[in-house]
């Protein structure tokens, strides 16, 4: 078993509620978020994976894994049955070693919430018990969002993000980097070059600026004389983790093809179809040969267009329809009266608020008629998405962070996370007699995790 590195265990029994929080977002927000709990009372157990994670992550107790990821599991659970955490928190729950969090959580009956960013954007965050986008615990019953109760939280304008969100990734990578000899084990969820990057960031502004003026004709042209008469085509981040894990197998390119040759096939004549890049993925992704032979090759080329740029709410306002795998710029067209087809799973893949339908004969049926937007409905799900899911703030601006952790530590308090010192003695006494029992088992750890988990069920 691997040692768990600059862990300082605390004497005598466990008093405070105890918090243990894994990988965050690139910047300083998790380091915030441990500072604040401790001073709020929690015992912060602060897993760290990289050099970057120890330089803005810091504080609470400092615990690193830098063994082999296979090895990530068996380590993980081992530390949870020890220290019998109140809750885990995470920064998106498809990240490979929080994939396996999660599991880890699940068995030993652990609750565990998991950050990510906001559904509504650039004014909140996500913070939801058990995972985001299709793992969300928001109903998928139409008929769970009845009228709604008592003020909605106000989510006040934050501010621009871009600029202190791309100074915090540039930063975060570089040291990553330069830990690297460190950490040599660790493997990113999405392994990407320092220069590599750097080169691709570069296309990106290129590629903005070459379509420029070409995109804000199309998008005048459209405004002024397609009103309500083209169909948008939401691309994400090629390699985004909620498109690949609950995306249904729908690669970009593949919703690129499959949306150029359906509208072909079904949209009315008079129609045009628009494929709108996701703007952090134009210089890692190129579609434009894919759309130019996709459209030639179904008869469409004068109707089909591919904007680099391009006004989202502008766009979607007199769109007929918008099609994506699971994009969260779905709500936004729901909130511009703009219907929805999503071809992946989503937390708002519900009965009544997007079209209805599978695959390319959902689609063909879409294009042919997209239906309409159920205000009530949508504004019933974007209220209870407001009081169960979103927090204000944003994590890449500092003077936001403080009312952020306020918030989150009162979801935790509501959902009773952090128990009486009583309770987690009980269950501290739990944990050592399931050493024992997992000796009596041959060294069994699901023996040893079950008595665990009867235990935190009976305290």
């Amino acid at each position: 078993m691997n040692r768990f590195s600059n862990f300082a265990k605390p004497g005598g029994g466990l008093r405070r509620p105890v918090l243990m929080v894994l990988q965050g977002p690139v910047g300083g927000y998790f380091g915030s978020l441990v500072h604040d709990a401790e001073a709020a009372g929690w015992r912060v157990l602060n897993v760290q994976f990289n050099l970057a994670d120890r330089v803005f992550k810091h504080g609470g107790e400092t615990i690193v894994f830098r063994a082999e990821p296979g090895q990530w599991g068996a380590w993980l659970q081992t530390l949870c049955e020890t220290e019998l955490p109140d809750c885990v928190v995470l920064f998106g729950d498809r990240r490979p070693c929080h994939i396996v969090a999660c599991d880890v959580a699940a068995r030993l009956d652990i609750p565990l919430y998991s950050f990510e960013e906001g559904y509504l954007r650039p004014d909140t965050i996500t913070f939801e018990r058990g995972g985001n986008n299709a793992r969300s615990p928001l109903s998928r019953r139409s008929n769970a969002y009845g009228p709604a109760f008592g003020p909605e939280p106000k989510m006040r304008p934050v501010g621009a993000t871009f600029k202190s969100m791309t100074l915090a990734a540039i930063s975060y990578f570089v040291v990553m980097a330069a830990g690297r000899p460190a950490f040599r084990h660790y493997r990113h969820h999405r392994e990407r070059t320092l220069k590599g990057e750097a080169g691709r960031w570069i296309l990106n502004a290129v590629r903005k600026g070459v379509s420029y003026r070409r995109d804000m004709r199309t998008q005048d042209l459209l405004l002024s004389e397609l009103p309500k008469r083209y169909y948008l085509v939401a691309l994400q981040v090629h390699d985004d983790l909620q498109a690949v894990h609950h995306g249904a197998g729908w690669s970009q390119e593949r919703l690129v093809e499959t949306s150029i040759l359906t509208f072909a096939a079904h949209a009315p004549a008079d129609t045009a179809l628009v494929l709108r890049c996701h703007p952090y993925d134009r210089g890692h992704r190129e579609y434009q040969r894919l759309v130019t032979a996709a459209a030639r090759r179904a008869g469409v080329a004068d109707r089909v267009h591919l904007m680099q740029n391009g006004h989202g709410p502008s766009l979607l306002a007199q769109a007929a329809g918008m099609i994506t795998v699971n994009s969260t710029m779905a709500l936004s067209a729901l909130y511009h009266d703009c219907p929805v087809y999503a071809l992946g799973d989503s937390f708002y893949r519900i009965d009544g608020l997007v079209a209805p339908g599978e695959g390319e004969t959902g689609l063909a049926a879409f294009f042919a008629e997209p239906g309409a937007v159920d205000a009530e409905l949508y504004h019933a799900f974007t209220a209870r998405l407001r009081r169960q899911a979103l927090i204000g703030g944003s994590y890449y601006l500092r003077h936001t962070w403080p009312a952020m952790t306020r918030q989150v530590l009162r979801r935790l308090a509501a959902d009773g996370i952090g128990a009486a010192a009583e309770q987690r003695d009980v269950r501290h006494q739990a944990a050592q007699a399931a050493n024992v029992v997992g000796a009596q088992f041959g060294g069994d750890p699901a023996s040893a995790a079950e008595v665990v988990a009867v235990a935190r069920k009976a305290g």
